[in-house]
């Protein structure tokens, strides 16, 4: 679900829009194999999720050794 909802976010703009203070951010993360992906969102007044924040952090191997995020 999540990842469907991180797939559609970036399809409907192919740029970030500026955050909007006043408004609920949303946030998703997506961990692919030694990969975390943070996603930042928000609602636009049509109901559309448009990207604000799109990260992409590759973990090395003393960072795999903390916290196993792929279960």
């Amino acid at each position: 679900m999540a990842f469907s909802n991180i797939k559609q976010a970036i399809k409907i703009s192919l740029l970030l829009t500026n955050p909007y203070f006043e408004q609920d951010f949303i946030l998703y993360s997506l961990v692919l194999n030694e990969n975390i992906v943070p996603l930042l969102t928000q609602t636009n007044t049509k109901g559309e999720e448009l990207p604000i924040l799109f990260m992409r952090k590759t973990l090395h191997d003393y960072e795999l050794k903390y916290l196993d995020l792929r279960k």
